[in-house]
């Protein structure tokens, strides 16, 4: 198996010792919908990707990544890459901070990160990152994953082309056990 580039491990290696201060969902569907909350409290589903303001007055954006699919680690806001209005016609944002899944882990301090890569298509042997783990604690975590939730069949396929959080251990060895397994 080969890795994609080590850029992504790195740039997520980065964010131990660091402090979240608010937190945006971004979904490609306007209006006061929240959609991204199909999940009730077993995780939210922003389609789109989802910002972290960071301290010392940094964002970062964690999206699906295009060609391949998994998961990308941008500088800067997610507002920035959907500006160009050629590129997605119709969006929404939405900052969950005081969301209580968010808001208990506002400046608390980013302890480890871990990054999950899986080969997902049988004709590459790559392997791409699918998920980060931030770690917050003992048993204090948070992992946002490329993934796409269906409804019908309550079913979670990783690698798809939308967002997925997870913020309990008992909903990640349901819907991704295999995230659990290290």
């Amino acid at each position: 198996m080969e890795h994609a580039d080590d850029t992504f491990e790195r740039q997520a290696a980065a964010l131990v010792g660091r402090r979240i201060y608010a937190v945006r969902y971004f979904a490609l569907t306007a209006g006061g919908e929240q959609g991204w909350a199909c999940g009730g409290d077993r995780f939210d589903t922003p389609e789109f990707g989802v910002d972290l303001d960071l301290d010392g007055a940094q964002t970062i954006a964690l999206t699906w990544a295009v060609g391949p699919t998994g998961l990308e680690l941008l500088h800067g806001s997610l507002t920035h890459a959907l500006s160009d209005p050629g590129v997605w016609a119709v969006w929404a944002v939405w900052d969950v901070s005081d969301r209580p899944q968010w808001a208990t882990h506002l400046g608390k301090e980013i302890v480890q990160v871990d990054v999950r890569q899986e080969q997902i298509f049988t004709d590459d042997p790559t392997l791409l990152p699918l998920c980060i783990t931030l770690t917050f604690g003992p048993d204090d975590r948070i992992y946002i994953c490329a993934a796409q939730y269906f409804d019908e069949g309550d079913l979670l396929i990783v690698g798809g082309d939308e967002i997925v959080i997870f913020f309990r251990d008992d909903m990640v060895r349901r819907y991704y056990p295999d995230l659990l397994a290290r």
